[in-house]
């Protein structure tokens, strides 16, 4: 058997918040309450029979803070459509799947509106992939994946990324190694032919690094810290990232199968 060096262009694998999406805050706490309202409003709105506002929240948040601590206790992840079900049922309201997703969506939202894509990162995203790049997601996150695809569908930065990896379809969170498997697995690319890039080092570049995977940590908001030089190379924007490319070697070689000429299926000369 022969083989051949072919040129492949590197998998590249992003975090999704303040990675792709830049979002306006970083404590997503104080929105619960907005989010919640936006929820219980909905509900009105059917003419579903609603507790008063006051205890919807009430509830709404014990569930939540007791679902996320728990999942955090064990190492798994929160899923919102789970805690909207138990809610839901704890209150006997409507648990069809379609209406606990839009009171999901709800409760989102207020996160929803105060997230923006960096400035350029279409143009960035189509270059990549006009290269050749296998481009994912992969982010930790209860929002429920529909949720957060309709998001990127709005942003028309959907298009991408046919590998999507979210945690609570996972059920753990990075820097374990199953998010980045499943993704490097969608995409048949291996650890070492591949880079990631995150926001945070100990959820991001961790894991990523342990796996053996080339890492970008993009600092937007702060000053650059030492433990940032963890991850193999910094940025501050996503419009760095060609660059850090060049550096790296945007390709890798991998070594293919010849078939001879003149062999057959079982591979014995004729």
């Amino acid at each position: 058997m022969y083989f051949a060096k072919v040129k492949k262009p590197r998998a590249i694998l992003f975090d999704l918040g303040d990675t792709l999406i830049n979002h306006a805050v970083t404590n997503p706490l104080p929105f619960f309450e907005e989010g919640a309202r936006e929820a219980h409003d909905y509900l009105c709105a059917r003419a579903i029979r609603v507790p008063s506002f006051k205890s919807y929240l009430r509830l709404a948040r014990h569930m939540t803070y007791l679902s996320y601590g728990w999942a955090r206790f064990r190492g798994r992840e929160v899923n919102l459509m789970h805690v909207m079900r138990r809610l839901h049922r704890m209150m006997h309201l409507p648990t069809e799947e379609s209406l606990l997703l839009e009171v999901a969506d709800r409760f989102y939202h207020p996160m929803k509106v105060r997230s923006s894509a960096e400035e350029g990162l279409h143009g960035i995203l189509e270059d990549l992939v006009r290269r050749g790049h296998p481009l994912a997601i992969v982010s930790n996150t209860m929002v429920p994946p529909a949720i957060l695809d309709r998001q990127l569908e709005e942003m028309g930065l959907l298009r991408f990324f046919p590998v999507r990896v979210y945690s609570c379809e996972i059920g753990v969170r990075k820097p374990r190694s199953p998010m980045y498997r499943e993704a490097l697995r969608s995409l048949n690319m291996r650890p070492q032919d591949s880079i990631f890039v995150g926001d945070k080092i100990r959820v991001d570049i961790v894991g990523a690094k342990k796996l053996g995977m080339i890492t970008v940590v993009k600092v937007r908001r702060r000053a650059i810290f030492a433990s940032d030089r963890r991850a193999d190379y910094v940025i501050r924007h996503l419009s760095e990232l060609p660059s850090v490319l060049e550096q790296i070697g945007a390709c890798f070689f991998d070594s293919v199968p010849l078939v001879e000429v003149g062999a057959d299926h079982s591979g014995n000369s004729a």
